[in-house]
């Protein structure tokens, strides 16, 4: 929030003359907001409808995708792993035989070799494919652990494509306050005293300072408050403070 000011309009120049009070005003928000979207599309099978609008303490499956086809595919993938190592295993033995024998030819046993080069290859080749399907299928799982969800985007048997957003929930292990402080604040503003609606706290602490000049409130500098939460089950927001930096 900018700092409480008039504004005097002034013709010369075409600009605006900003004159500052002493405070600034501003809105205690939770101290992270994340936005879950789908990676993979799918239709949706699982919701924690019943969890929207409160605080998860253990992790809880907030969404999930269907995976049927998913589960089968990785199964097929598993036997087909253990058919190969079988297989490779084989071909060690093999080979091994094959070269302890005299009246084998190095033809043969470099055509062994090679096939079980071979088998040893579809096997990485088939590790590596089941390794992605059940990381896909992992993508289409969203659990939520020590937070606040917030809305959820999306309806039972809906089918979603990727880039869908799914849900948001928020991160209220801190609380936060954003300011646009003019100049003159900026100055040694971490060793100032931070007032509250009046009251010197020592809770709130300045966790950053821009060194660039926003884009938007071109006189001003964003400063963040944050300050620890040691139950953020009861944490509350949207209230409008009152923020004073004093020496």
């Amino acid at each position: 929030m900018f700092k409480k000011s008039h504004f005097l309009i002034m013709s010369f120049l075409t600009t605006s003359q900003i004159l500052y009070s002493d405070h600034y005003m501003a809105q205690i928000i939770p101290y992270q907001t994340h936005s879950v979207e789908a990676e993979i599309g799918g239709i949706v099978k699982t919701m924690a409808l019943s969890k929207e609008f409160s605080y998860v303490d253990k992790s809880i499956l907030v969404i999930q995708l269907d995976i049927t086809n998913d589960d089968i595919e990785i199964d097929s993938l598993r036997d087909k792993q253990d058919i190969l190592n079988d297989a490779l295993d084989l071909r060690y033995q093999n080979l091994q035989s094959k070269k302890s024998l005299r009246q084998i030819s190095k033809y043969e046993q470099n055509q062994e070799a090679l096939s079980t080069l071979e088998t040893k290859n579809s096997l990485l080749t088939t590790n590596m494919e089941l390794k992605i399907k059940e990381n896909n299928r992992e993508k289409k799982r969203f659990y939520l652990s020590g937070g606040y969800l917030g809305k959820i985007y999306v309806n039972e048997y809906e089918y979603v494509s990727p880039g869908k957003k799914l849900f948001e929930y928020f991160d209220f292990s801190k609380s936060r306050i954003d300011i646009f402080a003019v100049p003159e604040d900026i100055d040694n503003i971490t060793t100032k005293r931070i007032f509250i609606d009046g009251v010197k706290t020592s809770e709130w602490k300045v966790e950053k300072v821009s060194k660039v000049k926003d884009t938007e409130r071109v006189s001003a500098y964003q400063v963040r408050l944050v300050k620890e939460n040691k139950n953020p089950k009861s944490a509350t927001f949207g209230k409008i403070v009152k923020v004073e930096f004093q020496k």
